[in-house]
């Protein structure tokens, strides 16, 4: 079966695949696709749900990228711990969908990492800057049961203990998947590969609409 997919690679064993099912050519603004994350014989899903684009995947990739290549992209000081190394931005995503966030950002009601998010499945993709300005690309596991939110003003039904039960059982056993700092010159191929994927999505779009319209004269 012929592959479409279009890889970042970070390293010979290590790359982002985007898992294209057809031609580039055929691809428009509204596509979903699988996003992983290939280290040598294990797969790991970044996005598999139908409620992102593969435009606006791209468009946050490429925001991204250009942040941390600027040195824009620190991690906020709640989100460090100099005591647990463990506790990482992974570690306060979890925290934060289980309790209240105590740290949001000074305009917007919203936790604080979320900023340097890119992709959130099963595990969540992360790229920032450290200390030293390096660019880190970080996946960790996401707690697979509900957040707060989901019980609707109810934290203490039975339902929503028991979910903070199991949370608090799996936290304990917490670990990043991966952490990989990203030389300059892959972030900056990375960042030239979205640009030239958003911009090849927005062709195809203006072809398919010159098509539609050609027929439509028929």
């Amino acid at each position: 079966m012929k592959s479409y997919a279009i890889e970042f690679k970070l390293d010979d064993q290590e790359k982002i695949v985007i898992a294209l099912e057809e031609p580039f050519e055929y691809v428009g603004f509204i596509y979903f696709v699988p996003i992983l994350f290939v280290q040598n014989q294990h797969v790991y899903t970044l996005y598999k749900r139908e409620g992102r684009t593969l435009y606006a995947i791209m468009q946050d990739l490429e925001v991204l990228l250009q942040m941390a290549l600027e040195k824009k992209l620190n991690l906020h000081e709640s989100l460090i711990s100099k005591k647990d190394s463990i506790k990482d931005i992974g570690y306060y995503f979890n925290e934060s969908r289980l309790e209240k966030p105590t740290v949001v950002n000074d305009e917007e009601d919203y936790w604080v990492g979320m900023r340097h998010m890119w992709l959130s499945e099963d595990v969540v993709a992360w790229i920032y800057n450290d200390d030293n300005g390096d660019i880190i690309f970080k996946l960790t596991p996401r707690f697979p049961g509900k957040s707060l939110g989901m019980f609707f003003g109810e934290p203490t039904s039975p339902e929503a203990l028991e979910n903070s039960a199991w949370y608090d059982e799996w936290i304990k056993t917490y670990q990043p998947i991966l952490t990989r700092k990203i030389p300059c010159d892959v972030a900056q191929r990375w960042l030239t590969q979205a640009q030239d994927i958003l911009e090849t999505l927005r062709e195809n779009d203006r072809r398919f609409a010159v098509e539609r319209e050609e027929r439509q004269k028929k």
